[in-house]
């Protein structure tokens, strides 16, 4: 017996219930991470009329009350977490709290998902952010882990890992759960070739019209952090390995996403 296909409905419903008393979602653009979901944020944020808060929003704090909503409510209501992919309970509970809600799923070659991820998790290590403390104590070996760990041994930490990059593994599941015509797939690679484009596609996903350029920057850079990146060129050993690791899972998402999303991706 799978309990997950017995708990989660179950789960997913109790938190649905609670999530609309509270606030009507209209769209959620859930990941993955490193994958433009900031910049995508804070494109539309510049909309006028609609309404995102300024941070990464968690469930709990949706039930719980913690998240506070604008009066009155704006004509379109989103969220913004790159990690809903990774918790389909909650993902499940806000389609369930309003089945019209839109889901935005971006995402990016992953060899370069991952070096970019490590990289990004490396300097919020160095900057010793407030949110890391309590983990790093637990994990004193955070600090030392090299890419090489976790390229060629596997290791895994604060969600950097070779098998998170298996978009497809979710993207299944989440398909499964919601209508195709609900969920946007973008890539990071397609708005970095023709921003305009992208967020056109973007916009007439959510039945945002009359955009002005003057007052709506589209393809707002953010995170863009990558002076402070180690040299790509100095990994494309590594990047190499990477590319063959994920080869396999890219072909399967790739005929996945041309098939039940009708989305060609031409980037990788």
């Amino acid at each position: 017996m799978d309990l997950k296909k017995i708990v989660l409905p179950i789960r997913s419903s109790i938190y649905a219930g609670v999530i609309a008393k509270k606030v009507k979602i209209d769209f959620s653009v859930v990941g993955f991470p490193k994958c433009a979901t900031t910049s995508i944020h804070k494109t539309l944020e510049r909309v006028p009329g609609l309404y995102m808060p300024g941070h990464e929003v968690q469930v709990a704090n949706i039930m719980s009350g913690l998240q506070q909503w604008p009066q009155p409510h704006f004509s379109l209501t989103g969220i913004k977490n790159p990690n809903l992919l990774y918790e389909p309970h909650n993902l499940l509970a806000l389609y369930k709290s309003n089945k019209n809600m839109k889901f935005i799923i971006s995402m990016r070659n992953p060899s370069d998902w991952l070096f970019s991820f490590y990289q990004y998790r490396m300097l919020e290590i160095r900057d010793n952010k407030d949110w890391l403390q309590t983990r790093l104590e637990k994990n004193l070996e955070y600090k030392n882990i090299s890419f090489d760990d976790i390229v060629y041994n596997e290791q895994s930490f604060l969600g950097v890992s070779i098998k998170q990059g298996f978009f497809i593994d979710y993207l299944e599941e989440i398909f499964n759960w919601i209508p195709r015509e609900n969920i946007l797939i973008v890539m990071l690679e397609e708005i970095a070739l023709d921003a305009s484009a992208a967020y056109s596609r973007i916009f007439d996903f959510l039945g945002i019209c009359d955009i002005n350029d003057e007052e709506t920057e589209v393809g707002v850079v953010a995170n863009n952090k990558n002076n402070f990146y180690a040299r790509r060129d100095d990994f494309t050993e590594q990047l190499s390995y990477l590319d063959h690791i994920y080869m396999q899972k890219n072909e399967q998402l790739n005929k996945f996403l041309k098939d039940r999303a009708n989305y060609s991706n031409i980037f990788w």
